[in-house]
């Protein structure tokens, strides 16, 4: 059963995709971070909040779930989750600078 959805940005999901998430995952209780999709206005935003309030869903809808699920992990879980989450952006670090050094290169040849 789902538990947790985190999607940083989207143009493909709504408030629709919201409704579906909750009636299909009965055992949600993080979905985030939804200020960043853009098929959710600000408004319906604070409606979905309203509803999680007036029905007493536990339900997190911040945008830091990622963050406090870190901070909890110790040891070898916490070094896998810090090598999942920064390994594609080290590549790609990585990669820009074998690109300047060879654009370098060429430049001198």
């Amino acid at each position: 059963m789902i538990e947790e959805v985190q999607v940083e940005r989207s143009a493909d999901l709504s408030l629709l995709t919201v409704e579906a998430l909750l009636s299909g995952c009965p055992l949600l209780r993080s979905l985030g971070d939804l200020g960043a999709w853009s098929g959710i206005t600000g408004p319906e935003l604070g409606q979905i909040r309203q509803i999680c309030f007036e029905q007493n869903l536990d339900l997190d809808l911040s945008s830091h779930q990622v963050l406090r699920r870190f901070l909890g992990m110790a040891g070898e879980e916490r070094q896998s989750m810090l090598n999942l989450m920064t390994g594609p952006v080290l590549e790609r670090i990585r990669l820009a600078q074998a690109a300047a050094r060879n654009n370098q290169e060429q430049q001198r040849d």
